[in-house]
């Protein structure tokens, strides 16, 4: 679950719920129009994945999950302009990874 806030108004609204990623770890980024998540999806030990969330719309859109990053917690997410990038983090117990993806 998540919300907006409504700065001028100092009122929160809730975000739809219906298609929106449970996920542990997650990383983020504002496109300029879309909030963009991604991370571990929730209760699994193997799966990542992520959404796009359109404020106006207020709905989610799931991110593909073809050739998208390894599974990994306390990555980083930036946004480039037109690439959500993900970096970094530890895969399952295991060292530091150097590694990340692109969504463009």
């Amino acid at each position: 679950t998540g919300g907006i806030l409504n700065v001028s108004g100092n009122s929160w609204t809730a975000t739809q719920t219906t298609g929106a990623p449970l996920l542990f770890s997650p990383a983020a980024a504002w496109s300029g129009t879309e909030f963009i998540i991604w991370g571990s999806l929730s209760g699994s030990t193997a799966a990542a994945g992520g959404a796009r969330y359109n404020p106006t719309a207020n709905s989610w859109t799931a991110l593909p999950t073809a050739n998208q990053p390894s599974l990994r917690t306390g990555h980083t997410a930036v946004w480039t302009g037109t690439d959500f990038i993900v970096w970094g983090g530890r895969e399952a117990l295991a060292a530091a990874v150097n590694t990340g993806g692109r969504y463009n």
